[in-house]
């Protein structure tokens, strides 16, 4: 049995808001390092809250406007269960299958942050072969 649909909508409440925002950005954040990691994939992230607070990620140094999250990747370690150790996929089609599903996962929950926690949200992914693929939030 699965959870029920999430209306797409503001959240009202400022608190919640920030709850969820905070809980979203990290989930997004740990999603956008493992994806650069499982599939050789270059990845810059950058996230304003609604108050304006900015928030980025950045998978390589070769992504001029960013610079690695130095301390995001020195959390890893104490995230989540610790057991998984994060490592290139090596076989070529389970890299390419592995990334389109969590490059729509990452995508989509880019845009849910952005709609929930009305902040602006800037994704930008390049595939192992250099493909693009891309997501920003509109500007009010």
């Amino acid at each position: 049995m699965g959870r029920g649909k999430v209306v797409l909508q503001r959240i009202e409440n400022k608190i919640s808001r920030q709850v969820t925002f905070a809980k979203r950005r990290n989930g997004l954040l740990k999603k956008a390092y493992e994806l650069s990691i499982l599939c050789d994939a270059e990845v810059a992230l950058v996230l304003f809250s609604h108050a304006g607070r900015l928030y980025q990620f950045s998978s390589s140094s070769n992504l001029p406007i960013l610079r690695p999250l130095e301390i995001w990747r020195d959390r890893r370690p104490e995230m989540g269960r610790g057991k998984v150790v994060l490592q290139r996929i090596e076989n070529k089609i389970s890299r390419q299958v592995t990334f389109a599903k969590r490059r729509n996962g990452l995508l989509k929950k880019a845009y849910e942050l952005s709609i929930l926690c009305d902040a602006q949200v800037a994704l930008v992914l390049f595939s192992h072969a250099g493909r693009l693929y891309q997501f920003s939030s509109s500007s009010k």
